[in-house]
């Protein structure tokens, strides 16, 4: 298998209205990008509750699901937020 070293991050959520909508982020960079939104959240397999980072000193609850690779659906490394 061939892992690609991009990590892409995405609506996860179908289009339409939702009360909630899912982000996620796949590859290589997934757990610095995880660091950078989510202060303080550790990259350990699970699902937490935590902040999502906005800037400007504002953050909001969110659900973050971590998937370590290989044991993600793609094998690579992943993280979902829901909000």
């Amino acid at each position: 298998m061939h892992l690609s070293a991009t990590t892409i991050v995405a609506c996860a959520t179908p289009p339409g209205f939702s009360p909630r909508a899912m982000i996620r982020a796949s590859g290589a960079g997934a757990p610095d990008l995880l660091g950078a939104t989510c202060p303080g959240s550790a990259w350990r397999r699970g699902a937490v509750v935590a902040r999502l980072d906005l800037g400007g000193g504002r953050s909001i609850p969110a659900l973050l699901s971590v998937l370590p690779a290989p044991g993600s659906y793609t094998g690579e490394e992943t993280f979902e937020l829901t909000i």
